[in-house]
Parts: structure tokens; sequence; C-alpha cells
């Protein structure tokens, strides 16, 4: 995912000079505001026909310089000559999308750069094409100008969908390439984007901040993935990804956030979850800090057994909870998975002796005695406590739930598909293996 010039910065001195062999000195003036030598190959506008390109992405993939290179690019190259450029507030608009250092007024050769005519809201090419500036929290500014070509920045923080409606209905001039919009933004759970994203004429790239990281301060970027990574706001602000919470569900990841205690886990160690480094010896090194740290009375290891191991079907729910003094919960680790009986009560075995926990609790509903059968093949001397589920699912959450709700559950790091798993659930849907785990730990 390099550019030309990023590639031909970490070619050999012998290569960058058969390279560069034969260009004139203009030439390779011209190279240092080339976006066709900058850009990264996902950063190129899509090929074929499209009518709108979203660019969700983290912060720091490019987006701003990707707006205003591509409609520099369709201007000179393509004859777009009416466009409209859309921002939050028109301070937005001013100091991102144009003068700032990846907008309009510094993208590109500047021989074919837009002057600004700040008065008139207006841009003008050498070429004669202009742009009339708008801004997303005066609507009304909407009504009655038309375009070819449109620019959007940060979409996602607009304050309602009428700005897009205004949009479509203004975006009618014809064009040979027909009329297209290029919209820019971090990502934000709106259903009206969803529908962008869903419409056949849309192209989506999506982008994470590290895919432009050597053109980023690193020890800022790896403040900001020590602090963020995994989190709803990392996954949001760095991943790039797009994640809605059910309408109705009991678990909030705003609460999530709020309550989560990643400071109990030491620097170092949070830094190689971070690396992505979760072998058993980082696993053990973890728990022997928090349990050092927190002092909990009581520490269970819940397991769900899934039916069956095969490759459609639910997982095997294993999760590790602690409760303290204060009578506040504490989700210790989550090793669920696709496993065979074995191999499912050897994880839940190697948990409780790494979390040095009192016992282990299953449900038997998939299996009576041979739930305990097998994990007595794993350990022998592992005390169990078998639990039947005989109230509905919904019933069983609700507890759960509520000690969420009142600030009395804590997570000690990200467990991304669990609470994934729990925010995107809503009651008459069926609870997902993990998430019915946390409630058999409260058990």
């Amino acid at each position: 995912m390099r550019s030309l010039a990023e590639e031909l910065a970490l070619a050999s001195p012998e290569a960058r000079a058969r390279a560069l062999d034969g260009l004139s000195d203009d030439r390779i003036r011209h190279l240092l505001t080339d976006w066709h030598f900058l850009r990264r190959p996902d950063q190129a506008l899509p090929k074929g026909p499209w009518r709108t390109v979203l660019v969700m992405a983290g912060r720091g993939w490019g987006k701003s310089r990707f707006g205003a290179e591509s409609i520099n690019e369709l201007v000179a190259e393509h004859d777009y000559g009416r466009i409209g450029l859309i921002g939050r507030t028109a301070a937005d608009v001013r100091d991102v999308m144009i003068h700032g250092s990846s907008g309009l007024l510094n993208a590109g050769p500047p021989e074919y750069r837009p002057k600004h005519f700040p008065s008139k809201r207006l841009l003008r090419w050498p070429n004669g094409a202009e742009a009339l500036t708008f801004s997303a929290d005066k609507t009304d500014q909407l009504r009655g100008p038309q375009y070819d070509l449109v620019w959007g920045d940060e979409v996602a923080t607009w304050r309602s969908r009428d700005v897009w409606d205004q949009i479509s209905f203004g975006l009618r001039i014809p064009h040979p390439m027909g009329a297209r919009a290029i919209l820019t933004t971090t990502p934000r759970p709106k259903q009206w984007l969803r529908a962008i994203m869903q419409d056949p004429g849309t192209v989506t790239i999506r982008g994470r901040t590290m895919d432009n990281v050597a053109n980023l301060d690193s020890e800022q970027v790896r403040k900001l993935l020590l602090r963020y990574q995994g989190t709803t706001i990392g996954r949001q602000e760095l991943e790039g990804e797009l994640f809605d919470e059910a309408p109705g569900a009991r678990w909030k990841r705003s609460t999530l956030e709020e309550h989560r205690r990643l400071d109990v886990i030491p620097m170092g160690l949070r830094e190689r979850w971070v690396l992505g480094q979760a072998d058993d010896a980082l696993r053990d090194e973890t728990a022997a800090a928090v349990i050092s740290s927190l002092r909990l009375v009581r520490i269970v290891v819940a397991v769900d057994p899934a039916v069956s191991s095969e490759e459609d079907s639910d997982e095997t729910g294993i999760v590790v909870m602690g409760i303290d003094r204060e009578r506040h919960l504490w989700l210790l680790d989550d090793v669920s998975g696709r496993y065979s009986p074995n191999a499912w009560a050897q994880q839940a075995v190697t948990s409780f002796r790494r979390w040095k926990s009192d016992r282990i609790v299953a449900e038997k509903n998939q299996g009576g005695a041979m739930v305990e059968s097998t994990i007595r093949q794993a350990d022998r001397d592992v005390p169990i406590t078998l639990v039947s589920a005989s109230r509905g699912k919904e019933v069983r959450a609700d507890p759960i739930a509520a000690v969420y709700e009142q600030g009395r559950a804590h997570h000690i790091r990200v467990f991304s598909d669990l609470e994934d798993q729990l925010c995107g659930w809503e009651p008459g849907d069926p609870i997902p293996r993990p998430a019915r785990c946390a409630s058999v730990g409260r058990d």
C-alpha cells in the first residue's frame, strides 16, 4: 500500500538514480506535488462508473487530502465545472477543506490550484471552474444551487439527513461521466450514512490511521494506539470502523468505556496487548498483576458449552469473572471460541489455574452430566458448580445489565468480540454465548 514516492524513497540509491534518470528538473519538481505520484493505491479514485465515493477512515488516513486532490483532479482532467463544498461548519470549510495543510489551496501543482474569494463563498480554478461553499449547519443555503460535483467533509457529524437530501436535489448538472459526490468522514453510526453505502452507485473506501503511519508522528501514534486501540473510540477514530448499538440494547458502549479500568494492567503489559502479543505468557503475567492489584474476593471461570464445534456452530463461551469487596463485577478474560469438548474443557481449566479461581461455573443445559465429565477429564480435582438455565435469557440478562448501568462492572482491557455482542443484542434476539456467559459468571 505504498505510494510511488515512498517506494522511490525506500529504493537503493542506484535504483533511485535509474528511476530519475532523464527527467528534467522541472519534471522532478512537478513530482513533489503530483498526486498520482504521492498517493497510496487506496487513495486513488475508483475506476469505472460511480456516483458517490464514500471514504470512511480513521484519523490521519488522509481523507482531507483525498477530497482536495480528487476535486482538483476531476476539475483539471475531466472538466467538472460547478462544485459544491460542504463542511460541518463554515470554519471547517475554511480551515480544513480550503486553507488546511491538505486543503484545496495546498493540493496539487500550484498552477492548477483555485483562488479563494471569501466574501463570495467562492473558489475559481484557472480553467474557469467554480465552487460554492456551504455549511452543514445552515441547510437553507443548499436550497437552489446546482452542481455536477460535490465534496462533503466529515459527513457523519452533520446534524441531519436533510443536508444530504438537499445536496442530492442540487446534484443535477449533466456531465459525460455523470454528476458525482465525494464524501469523506470518520465513521459515526448514522442510518442515512448506511443507506448511502448500500446504494449501488456508491463505492466505499475504508482505511485506518496506520495506513498512513509513514507520514505521521510515530511517537504520537504509539501513544494513541496504547490508549485507544480496540476501544470503541479507537475502533471508530483509528480503525475507521462503523458499528451501531442495537436500538434496544441492554449494554451501551458509552457505559463500557466510562467504567473500563485499563489502569489495573501495568503499562508494559498493556503495550504488548496493543501489539497483538496475546500468548499464554502474556495472559499469565496479566493475571498475576491484576490479581495482585485488585485483591478480588472471588474469581470464577464461567463456561457455556456449545452443542458442537462445527464451523457454523455457536461458540463455547469461556470468561473469567471476579468480584471485589464493594461488590463490583470485573471481567478479567475471555477465551471463548469454537472448540472440541476436550479443547474447551482444557481452556477452562487453564483459565482456572491462571487466575487462581475459586471454581468453574458451567451451564449444564447442553449436556448435563457430560459437561462435568468433560471438565474432569482435564482436571479431576477442579471445583465445579453446574447451573441450569431455568429462566429465559432476557430475564437472566437484566440484572447483569443493571450492574453495568450502575457503574459497578468493569472490563480490565478491551474485549472487542464480547463487547460487540453485548452492544449488538436486544431483547428478542438470541444472546451470543460469551455475552450469556457474563451472567453465568455472576451466578
